[in-house]
């Protein structure tokens, strides 16, 4: 929106289609459904702020605001809910830089912030969590390694304490592509394991290279 001060994000899941065990159905008490079937998702929107940015002593400190809107269906099986949210969050991060041919710097940030979402609970009808995460990259010059922690806790203690450990490897050619693999492990309530494997497309690196500008 303005450059290198505010930007918008908008995150969609279009469609989910999902197959749960009876474990699963059990533990999460759904019993309308057999835990077959497909879903649309949570549209969010989030605006981001930048209040600081490189400063030689001052560490980047970006602002965020995020809103998740009331879209999400298929409440009945627990996949998504239909009801508001909100987050709030502090940002900040300092990179770290090397002379080195290998190393070229490395990047330590952290968040803090406040999230707030409705529950279908006939006692605790909202639940407050503060969120917290911490991190670092290690950037060489032809891969990033990246490692995070980071989780909310709600009030309420029924399974809204989930914190999550994040482990990715990126490549960072000067090429169109790049690739990256991720692991994601749950510590407390998050449970689940995750492996990931992605591409990224650069459409900047077609302007870039094969685009002449006037």
């Amino acid at each position: 929106i303005v450059s290198n001060k505010v930007g918008l994000m908008i995150s969609v899941v279009p469609i989910e289609y999902f197959d749960v065990d009876d474990a699963t159905l059990l533990k999460r008490k759904i019993m309308s459904t057999d835990g077959k079937g497909k879903a649309g998702g949570d549209i969010y929107v989030g605006t981001h702020i930048q209040v600081f940015k490189d400063h030689n002593y001052i560490p980047d400190v970006l602002l965020n605001i995020n809103i998740k809107t009331a879209s999400g269906t298929n409440l009945e099986a627990t996949r998504y809910t239909d009801s508001p949210g909100y987050a709030f969050d502090l940002s900040f991060g300092k990179d770290i830089m090397f002379t080195s041919n290998l190393l070229m710097s490395i990047r330590i940030y952290g968040t803090s912030g406040f999230y707030v979402f409705q529950t279908h609970r006939t006692d605790f009808l909202q639940n407050d969590a503060y969120s917290y995460g911490l991190g670092f990259d290690l950037n060489f010059n032809t891969f990033q390694f990246k490692n995070a922690l980071g989780g909310y806790r709600g009030y309420i203690g029924d399974g809204d304490r989930p914190t999550v450990f994040r482990s990715t490897i990126a490549t960072n050619f000067d090429s169109m592509l790049n690739y990256e693999v991720r692991l994601q492990q749950g510590i407390g309530d998050g449970v689940y394991t995750a492996l990931r494997c992605g591409v990224n497309l650069d459409l900047g690196y077609l302007k870039k290279h094969f685009i002449k500008e006037n």
